[in-house]
């Protein structure tokens, strides 16, 4: 096939934001990488990450694939500086959810009035974690005259670049957006607002809330950044909050769970690559979820 002929002749590939491991399209990468060292185990593998606590667990697994040497380069050095502020919402007043959202928003849309009275000409870029949540920024920004856009995976692909270039060339001033500008684009703005600490009821991952922060303050774009993280004022979310500031947690393989799993044995099943009941057990043992369980990583939730 054209792509095993491809693969076969790469020397070298870069993987960005390779704490995607960690999330949910962890495994499609992890397999990827499990297929192409198969096919070409002289490739060298370079994984890019702001956020891999984990760094020497995931070399030591590289090494296991491609059977190199691994070098970890670590380095704390920004060169725009990014000032993190925690803002708590008290919601005790509200009866629902959909209230507690309600009060949030209208904290925020606060702050936006705020930073554009004080500085005319800024940039905001506005994190929510649903698009129900957008819409409803959005409509409160127009509400009170506020000129926005909502940036989101609805939007067809040319939309959502003529939306990035507006910004970036500063036609637009209030950019909302899901996490489809926190990962891998390179928009960023003065100021960065996000809005609270769940999609639904659970928890988002730390990474994203990371990923949406580092789009404040960009070389050339932006010579400084300020995050403005507003989150329900509750014991549960103070905790979250803290625990991700303080410490990103560590990269789990998502193939650990059992239906992640399942999913992706079918899709060696599909391609006719591992069929056997050996050739199951050899292609699980070069998983990073293997090297996890045998080695007990911290914090594994099956």
């Amino acid at each position: 096939k054209l792509s095993e002929l491809l693969f076969k002749n790469t020397g070298t590939i870069i993987i960005d934001e390779a704490h995607i491991l960690g999330t949910e399209r962890g495994p499609t990468v992890e397999a990827a990488l499990i297929r192409i060292t198969t096919l070409n185990p002289d490739i060298r593998l370079i994984l890019l990450s702001a956020t891999l606590s984990n760094a020497q667990e995931i070399a030591e697994w590289i090494t296991q694939l491609n059977n190199k040497p691994t070098y970890i380069l670590e380095s704390s050095w920004r060169p725009v500086k990014i000032d993190w502020h925690t803002i708590p919402v008290n919601i005790e007043n509200a009866l629902s959810y959909p209230e507690k959202v309600k009060i949030l928003i209208q904290s925020a849309v606060s702050l936006v009035h705020t930073l554009l009275k004080e500085e005319p000409d800024t940039s905001i870029l506005f994190f929510v974690w649903t698009k129900t949540e957008g819409y409803m920024v959005k409509e409160e920004l127009e509400i009170d005259r506020i000129p926005c856009e909502f940036h989101n995976a609805s939007l067809e692909l040319k939309q959502r670049l003529f939306l990035e270039e507006a910004f970036n060339n500063n036609k637009i001033k209030v950019l909302i957006s899901t996490t489809t500008l926190a990962w891998g684009r390179n928009t960023c703005a003065r100021h960065v607002i996000i809005l609270g600490t769940r999609r639904g009821l659970q928890f988002v991952q730390s990474w994203d809330v990371i990923q949406a922060g580092g789009r404040a303050g960009r070389t050339g774009l932006a010579p400084k950044g300020d995050v403005w993280w507003l989150y329900p004022f509750t014991p549960q979310d103070e905790e979250f909050v803290q625990q991700t500031l303080s410490q990103v947690p560590p990269v789990i393989s998502f193939l650990i769970k059992p239906e992640h799993l399942a999913f992706h044995l079918l899709g060696e099943f599909r391609y006719k690559k591992e069929t056997t009941g050996p050739q199951i057990v050899k292609w699980f043992s070069k998983t990073l979820a293997s090297k996890q369980l045998n080695s007990k990583t911290k914090s594994i939730d099956i």
